[in-house]
């Protein structure tokens, strides 16, 4: 009998050890040196934004406004923006506490770029910083002869009321913590004239829809096209020339920059699951996540998942997974597995904000792809690290995701 329990225990050991071996194993064979990093920051969105026959990506990060051509396939070649109409967010100590704007989101439709910011106040009653007002700002682009953006000309701020006569950006507090009753989204389309921002206002007792076309602000209807009545609409995205709305801010459809789309693919609030939809009608429950999907991006032969747990948290629970697609579109209902490092460098211990494929048509491994994470708490786990909050990219030539 001793004999045997000895064995069962030394065949336990080898199990166990065998296992973390295999771990650390594999995530040292697909960890990847360090790239220098150039963007770094809380990046809530990635516009898509075209001016004259030149495409961009756009962002807030770490020096503002930054962009890069869509077709520069290197992390050196990003460039800061300083041409705004406000001065960035600081804070001084000793002299009059908060000056200036942060960016929190950029967007853009066919012609023009907007940026949503936010000025900041002290909370007195609870020694914290506070919102003080949303803005949004817009702005068309023009070129030099470097493609290069011009620093000349002004932005327009966008204002007006909620049918009520109300703010339009409303915020409040709430057990000592503030949120936002509004959203500015957008379908951030390959195909630029497919691309259109949207507002969602919510008052206490309803919400209202505003659309931003070139500058101009006006109210529309929307409803979710999942099959449910929920009207709290944060994503859209088209099949065909038509456009279709969701009640999560994790949608795209298979749409490239030269072909319609066909599919949607699309999560939902504060779920691991996810569907589609083909234009008559949305699927059930394709698989789950394994967390709750924060955003997507599609490939030729598979769609990435970023994932965030939006519960209220001192820890943090994401990453990125996999499915393929088939040749109709619609998306296995098993996840894959990566052939490159993606989930080593964009763990789950990290929330995923933003997925992206510049150019949708391509495969997984031939696609120019960008991420952007964080995480929540004080970052004393060893898991995580304050460098890696930022922008991550993976390029054809490099074969790995790496910092950007």
């Amino acid at each position: 009998m001793k004999k045997t329990i000895r064995l069962f225990f030394t065949a336990l050991l080898i199990t166990l050890f065998s296992g973390c071996h295999n771990e650390v194993f594999y995530n040292i064979m697909n960890d990847v040196p360090p790239e220098k990093t150039t963007v770094s920051g809380v990046i809530n969105s990635i516009a898509r934004y075209k001016v004259g026959s030149t495409e961009f990506l756009v962002l807030a990060a770490d020096g503002g406004l930054r962009y890069k051509k869509a077709e520069d396939y290197s992390h050196t070649t990003w460039k800061k923006y300083s041409n705004l109409p406000f001065e960035l967010h600081n804070y001084e100590y000793y002299g009059s506490g908060h000056k200036g704007q942060q960016i929190i989101k950029v967007l853009a439709d066919q012609d023009t770029l907007y940026i949503i910011s936010v000025k900041y106040k002290s909370d007195e009653l609870i020694g914290t910083s506070a919102p003080e007002k949303f803005y949004i700002w817009a702005k068309t682009i023009e070129l030099n002869s470097d493609s290069s953006w011009k620093k000349d000309g002004s932005w327009t701020e966008i204002t007006g009321t909620r049918s009520d006569g109300s703010e339009l950006l409303q915020f409040y507090k709430s057990n000592d913590y503030y949120y936002t009753r509004f959203n500015v989204f957008s379908t951030n389309s390959p195909n630029p004239s497919h691309r259109r921002v949207f507002i969602k206002s919510k008052s206490s007792s309803d919400t209202e829809y505003y659309e931003l076309n070139n500058g101009t602000l006006n109210s529309i209807n929307m409803t979710a096209s999942d099959g449910s009545d929920n009207k709290d609409i944060d994503g859209a995205a088209y099949i065909g020339n038509t456009i279709y709305f969701f009640d999560s801010s994790a949608v795209c459809s298979n749409e490239t920059k030269s072909s319609n789309g066909t599919i949607i693919y699309f999560g939902k609030e504060k779920s691991s699951g996810l569907f589609y939809f083909d234009g008559s009608s949305a699927s059930e429950q394709v698989l789950s996540a394994g967390e709750h999907i924060s955003c997507l991006a599609v490939t030729k032969d598979y769609l990435l998942i970023g994932r965030a747990r939006k519960e209220k948290s001192t820890t943090t629970s994401g990453g990125v997974v996999k499915c393929a697609i088939e040749a109709d579109g619609k998306p296995e209902s098993s996840l894959s597995s990566f052939s490159n490092n993606a989930q080593t460098q964009l763990s789950s211990s990290y929330l995923i904000y933003t997925l992206l494929n510049v150019d949708p048509s391509q495969n997984e491994k031939d696609s120019a792809l960008y991420s952007s994470i964080g995480f929540k708490g004080t970052g004393t786990s060893t898991s995580v690290n304050f460098n890696n909050i930022g922008l991550w990219s993976y390029y054809p030539s490099r074969g790995n995701w790496n910092r950007e």
